[in-house]
């Protein structure tokens, strides 16, 4: 359901140059058809270009998704002297 879904606007240096990306845990049911599901629900323009699947959405101490947090996570520019496993 929408608890493990939320979308992120990340901005650009116009209106036009902002991007809209989904992020969803990836047990969330429907997943490989959610943009099928978007697409007949919004506007063109509203639907995120990417879909993205994250291990653990982070949460605040309400228990709300943690916006702020993903947003940090997907615009953290990308160390290059860091290891990947």
């Amino acid at each position: 359901g929408c608890e493990n879904a939320v979308v992120i606007v990340i901005k650009g240096k116009d209106l036009w140059s902002n991007e809209i990306i989904g992020v969803v845990s990836p047990e969330m049911e429907g997943f490989g058809e959610l943009r099928n599901q978007l697409r007949m629900q919004l506007p063109a323009y509203k639907v995120p270009k990417r879909i993205i699947a994250i291990e653990s959405l982070p949460r605040n101490a309400s228990g709300k998704i943690d916006r702020l947090a993903i947003r940090q996570q997907l615009t953290a520019p990308i160390d290059k002297n860091s290891e990947t496993p």
